[in-house]
């Protein structure tokens, strides 16, 4: 098997890296590693489909089986003969091919990383999902994931997975966002969470004179309140893009009015970037929101006009 130049590398004894052009799989130089999806779709992925068919012709025993109540000697014979043969291909394909993927590392080099990182995105917005950020932190709105090759996994929102081909992560990525899409929301109580998230907050500010109860108070604010009152933090449990992800739905659900006891809830920009969460549009496009005010209804929209 050998190793395409673009996407394999050799590292010497003492840890220097080189491109090198390849290997014969059954034979490596100790040390010697190869890297990156390509070199694995052309030379790994082929030889694991041809062991997998090599062991499914070794599981097809009902014929050896047969022999148990005909006792047919010649055809015994010459099926114990081939599954002796194809037992000995199987042990001698499967342990150079176990070598091969001992030594492979999805990521080797810079070339790798970014074809990669290519493949990934293209999948994702394939289907129907932008990808923000750079590796090793992604971000696919509402998800967040990190990729640690060196060890294996990829963490995607806050769960571990080994699957690591771009285009199967991709396939996650959207099996999670589907799942996350179609869990039950309850608009109102999020809605009753955020107004009383931000009374606490604004009661703690000194207010001006006729401006009490009045004001405008920021999402992460919002946010740090309310991870610490489900008993969890910022960055665990209710994070920073679960908190964005509720809002995206709540803005998104035509029956509610964005409307609690007589006030209105009005998502606004801040004059901090920083403190702007990204809240994705139809049509791929995105809004920055970074506080919120709670107007009070005029007759006109509804409300008693106190």
């Amino acid at each position: 098997m050998q190793a395409d130049s673009t996407v394999s590398s050799a590292v010497s004894e003492d840890g220097e890296q080189e491109r090198a052009g390849g290997a014969e799989s059954a034979g490596r130089t100790p040390g010697f590693i190869t890297g990156g999806i390509d070199y694995y779709e052309q030379e790994l992925a082929p030889e694991l489909a041809a062991v997998a068919k090599l062991a499914q012709r070794i599981g097809q025993g009902k014929a050896l089986a047969k022999q148990a109540v005909e006792a047919n000697r010649g055809d015994t014979l010459r099926q114990l003969d081939d599954l002796a043969r194809l037992g000995a291909e199987l042990v001698e394909q499967a342990g150079a091919l176990r070598e091969a993927v001992d030594q492979f590392r999805m990521v080797n080099a810079d070339e790798d990383r970014e074809a990669w990182t290519r493949r990934f995105t293209e999948a994702c917005r394939a289907n129907g999902h932008e990808v923000e950020g750079e590796y090793p932190a992604f971000r696919i709105f509402p998800l967040e994931m990190r990729v640690d090759f060196t060890n294996g996994a990829i963490l995607l929102n806050g769960r571990t997975v080994r699957t690591l081909h771009p285009k199967a992560v991709a396939a996650l990525v959207d099996r999670e966002i589907g799942r996350l899409n179609k869990a039950r929301f309850n608009a109102p109580l999020f809605m009753k969470a955020l107004t009383r998230a931000y009374d606490l907050l604004l009661a703690e500010r000194p207010a001006a004179p006729g401006t009490k109860g009045v004001g405008v108070v920021t999402l992460k604010e919002i946010h740090a309140l309310l991870a610490l009152r489900s008993g969890t933090s910022v960055t665990s449990g209710y994070t920073l893009n679960q908190f964005a992800f509720d809002i995206y739905r709540l803005r998104t659900q035509s029956e509610h009015r964005l409307v609690l006891d007589d006030r209105r809830l009005v998502f606004g920009q801040t004059r901090h970037p920083k403190d702007a969460i990204a809240i994705p549009k139809p049509g791929g496009t995105k809004e920055s929101f970074g506080a919120l005010e709670l107007a009070q209804l005029d007759e006109d929209d509804g409300g008693d006009g106190k």
